[in-house]
């Protein structure tokens, strides 16, 4: 008996809604076809065509260009930040940000030669916490 089992693979919620779209004109058997998709999940999205629907109606397209607002962003920078930060001192303007320092962990990789076999060990989980802090205006310098 051959087997007629198919790779598994995840839908978009793109392809769902042109499945959706396809089965108002299309048996459910033709759009499995179609898509090479099992009949039951041509199914099984039918049932789901609500959350489908408001998953897409709420999330759109984060993709890509679509994804950047770059006029948004620019406008921002230049209208919206300016009145923020226009009450405050260029010194009183911080960025932080923390990050974990494995600091006795050694690389993920090595440089063997080849045909050795670099042995292997347990990862050692030794961390400290690094905080990097950045000032808004450039620091005074020294002239040398």
């Amino acid at each position: 008996m051959a087997s007629t089992s198919s790779k598994r693979c995840a839908l978009s919620i793109e392809q769902k809604l042109e499945i959706l779209e396809t089965l108002k004109s299309k048996k459910p058997d033709d759009v499995a076809n179609d898509f090479n998709i099992g009949y039951s999940t041509v199914k099984k999205i039918r049932q789901n065509e609500e959350e489908i629907r408001k998953i897409a109606l709420n999330n759109g397209n984060v993709s890509g260009g679509a994804a950047a607002d770059q006029a948004g962003a620019e406008n921002w920078i230049n209208n919206v930040l300016p009145v923020v930060i226009g009450d405050y001192d260029l010194n009183d303007v911080f960025n932080a940000d923390e990050t974990g320092l494995y600091y006795k962990a050694a690389p993920s990789s090595t440089l063997a030669v080849a045909g050795s076999h670099p042995t292997g060990g347990k990862t050692p989980k030794d961390r400290v916490t690094v905080i990097f802090c950045a000032i808004l205006r450039e620091p005074k310098r020294r002239n040398a």
